[in-house]
This record gives structure tokens, C-alpha cells and sequence, in this order.
């Protein structure tokens, strides 16, 4: 047996394990520069329904896990996040810090019960509620397991002093990436160890496989990393419209959001229909826990900073929003949760209060 044919075969066999795991596919990347720091996430799966939440700071909350060492805490600063399961369980979001984390389909086996239980979104709004920064997070992620309640995620994180890292949970083990140990900024469906090894294969990277052309999720890593390899080639356009410009080439038939956030700037710019950008800024909002709850249904129709836009949030919203969610879930045949799961999500969300 030659030695290119064995190297094929070898190749044949990575495509067919990178593609054994069928989970919906996401994309985020980190682009960093002198003057800016930008986290960009295209949600690619079936459902579009969801709102953006103003979270208070202030509000005392405790794990919605079935375990009876619930750990709780009160939220410490305030964040705006992109929630799909209703209010309490996003699946990114900013914080007033400029901490920011986005979640991306995964699988594996969860690590055995630790000190700190959460479920795969409450993850999220934990480490929004709970740390200004990558080091602070570091010193606690040890602790912390998930339960899944749909499915296993891992997560791109970045703060405002320029930090980054992937949190993964599989193998019943916690991997945890930062510094110079995230050889590309660049995550998407496969395990991250799993994606630096199969972009060597490629040319500009080791390899000598032309870049590939599908959509895969190895494959939108490589693309993605090669993009943001070209960064200098693009200096007339603006960091954020070159960020738009990767997530485009990489989107798939499914992509309902396409996201960026700037850490430095603390502004959120997104598309949910495609064609129309809006904007947000942070510091047009209050996060005290003395006033009311702002939310926008992220399929409104407005253009430019929305920050006006938002309305009074509701326990009407909120169910209405886990509702419609349900029965896109069940029609998609995207799981086997029952429809008392989301509405256990809707009656948690409703039990939070200002702790002072």
C-alpha cells in the first residue's frame, strides 16, 4: 500500500468521524486588533424565535438543577443576552464588564457531579451574572458540571483585556482553553482539540489539501480560520463589517442570527432577518434591580440602534416566547424534552427577585 493512498484513507476516515456527530451547526470566531476586540457567532439551526433581555444585577437566583446542594448566588453585574428558552437561560450575552460568552452545539459525556451544577443555558447567565474577566473564571470552572436538559455545549469566551477561552464538557472531563493554548480563534461543532488537528491537513496550514468547499463543521474552521488569516488584506472595511463578512461566507440554509459583539465598545450588532443590522449599546440601560426588566423580540422589524425599541418585559412574553419555541422543537423533531421542561423554565424565571 502506498503511502498517498494510505494517507488518503487516513483522510476518508477523519471526514467520516468528523461527520458521525449530526449536531446542528454554529460558527464564532474572535477577531483581535490593536483597537478592538470582537466575538462574532452565526446561530444555525431551525428555530428563529427569541428575544434579547436587559439582566438585572441584584437579583438572587439559585441552580434549576434536581439536586438538593443548590448552589445560589446574587448577580453582580448586569448583561444583555440573546435568550430562546426564556428569560434566566440565554445562549450568549455581554455583561457591563465586557465579559462575553456564546455557546455552540457539542456532545460527550458530562463530567460526575462537582460543587456547581448547572444546566447548559443557566451556564451562561451564571458566568454573565458572576465574573468581569477569563482569570476569574478560570479559578472557579473546575468546580462547575453541567446536567444538560437538551444537549451538551461548549462555549468561545472573551473579556475586555483581550483574554480568551473554550470551555468544553465531554469524556466526563472539563477542558478548558486559554492564551496560547487557542491556536486559532475559531470554534465550531467538533470538540476544539479535534478541529486543530484536522486543519493541518489543509494548505496555509501545514497540509497540503486544498481548503475545502463544504460546509462541514471542521470544514467552516478552516474556512474561518483562513478569513480571519486575511484580516490585513481588508483594512478598508471596519472590524465589524468584516466580522459580518466571515459569518456570511460561512453561513448555512438554517442561520437565524448573526451576532458581534465588541468587548472594548460594549455595543452588540446583529442581523436576525439577514438584511437589516441593528445595534445596541449598553450603557443605554440601566441594570439596577430597582427598575423594570427590558426586553426586544428579536424578530422586530427596526434598523440602527433599537435601544428605544425595547419594551417592558412580561411573564406574557416570556411564556408566550417558551410556547412557540415548544412547538418548533416538537415539529422539527429537535428532542424528546416535554413541554413541562419549558414551562418549568418559564416558572423558574418568574421566581427570581431583587435581593436588595
Amino acid at each position: 500500500m502506498s503511502n498517498r493512498f494510505l494517507h488518503y484513507v487516513l483522510f476518508c476516515l477523519i471526514i467520516v468521524l468528523n461527520n458521525a456527530h449530526n449536531t446542528y451547526a454554529c460558527t464564532a470566531f474572535i477577531i483581535k486588533s490593536n483597537e478592538k476586540i470582537l466575538l462574532a457567532k452565526n446561530l444555525d439551526w431551525p428555530i428563529n424565535d427569541g428575544m434579547i433581555i436587559v439582566n438585572k444585577k441584584g437579583l438572587l437566583k439559585a441552580a434549576h438543577v434536581n439536586s438538593k446542594d443548590k448552589i445560589s448566588w446574587v448577580s453582580k453585574y448586569g448583561s444583555i443576552s440573546f435568550n430562546q428558552f426564556g428569560k434566566e437561560f440565554p445562549l450568549g450575552g455581554i455583561n457591563e464588564m465586557g465579559l462575553i460568552i456564546e455557546e455552540l452545539n457539542n456532545w460527550g459525556e458530562v463530567p460526575e457531579q462537582d460543587s456547581i451544577i448547572l444546566n447548559e443555558f443557566q451556564l451562561v447567565q451564571f458566568i454573565l451574572d458572576n465574573f468581569s474577566s477569563i482569570k476569574e473564571i478560570k479559578n472557579i470552572v473546575h468546580k462547575i458540571t453541567v446536567e444538560p436538559v437538551f444537549i451538551n455545549l461548549h462555549h468561545l469566551l472573551s473579556d475586555k483585556q483581550g483574554n480568551v477561552a473554550v470551555i468544553e464538557f465531554y469524556n466526563s472531563k472539563l477542558y478548558f482553553y486559554e492564551g496560547e493554548e487557542i491556536e486559532y480563534l475559531v470554534l465550531s461543532n467538533n470538540h476544539y482539540e479535534n478541529s486543530i488537528k484536522y486543519i493541518k491537513n489543509f494548505q496555509g496550514f501545514g497540509g497540503n489539501l486544498s481548503i475545502p468547499k463544504t460546509n462541514t463543521s471542521n470544514d467552516r474552521f478552516v474556512k474561518t480560520a483562513l478569513l480571519l488569516n486575511k484580516l490585513e488584506d481588508h483594512e478598508k472595511l471596519s472590524k465589524v463589517d468584516y466580522a459580518f463578512q466571515i459569518l456570511d461566507s460561512v453561513k448555512q440554509d438554517d442561520t437565524q442570527w448573526s451576532i458581534v459583539y465588541n468587548n472594548d465598545k460594549l455595543t452588540i450588532h446583529f442581523l436576525a432577518d439577514g438584511v437589516n443590522r441593528k445595534k445596541i449599546e449598553l450603557k443605554d440601560f440601566d441594570f439596577s434591580c430597582n427598575t423594570p426588566i427590558v426586553c426586544y423580540p428579536i424578530k422586530s422589524a427596526d434598523i440602527g440602534n433599537i435601544s428605544k425599541h425595547f419594551i417592558k418585559y412580561s411573564p406574557e412574553i416570556n411564556k408566550e416566547l417558551l410556547f412557540t419555541v415548544y412547538k418548533k422543537y416538537k415539529d422539527f423533531q429537535l428532542g424528546s424534552a416535554g413541554k413541562d421542561v419549558f414551562m418549568e423554565f418559564h416558572n423558574y424565571s418568574e421566581s427570581i427577585k431583587c435581593k436588595y
